[in-house]
């Protein structure tokens, strides 16, 4: 009998796991919504990847101003704080004034 009551245990131990892992991987494994279009994904990387400070300024700046309800733009002010920082490290306060005015 004690056998029997092992391997029921060790049945209800298994499932109870893999149960767990289910509900622990499930929502790992999802996929996000997307919520934004590749062309503006594209004006968006193109934008935080330009290397010239002052052009990457302006193309934050009118990417946020022509997309200002898109979840890129959450990520495109983000960038642009960023860009800010450069700005103050580079020493130019100047420009670090300028940025945050706008």
């Amino acid at each position: 009998m004690n056998k029997h009551r092992a391997k029921r245990n060790m049945f209800r131990s298994i499932t109870l796991c893999l149960a767990v892992t289910s509900l622990v991987v499930s929502p790992l494994t999802a996929q996000p919504k997307v919520s934004y279009s590749i062309q503006e994904y594209q004006l968006y990387k193109k934008a935080i990847d330009e290397k010239d400070l002052d052009k990457r300024e302006n193309a934050i700046m009118a990417f946020i101003k022509t997309n200002p309800k898109s979840k890129l733009s959450e990520f495109a002010l983000g960038n642009y704080l960023k860009l800010i920082q450069e700005y103050q490290t580079n020493g130019n306060s100047r420009k670090v004034v300028e940025a945050g005015e706008k």
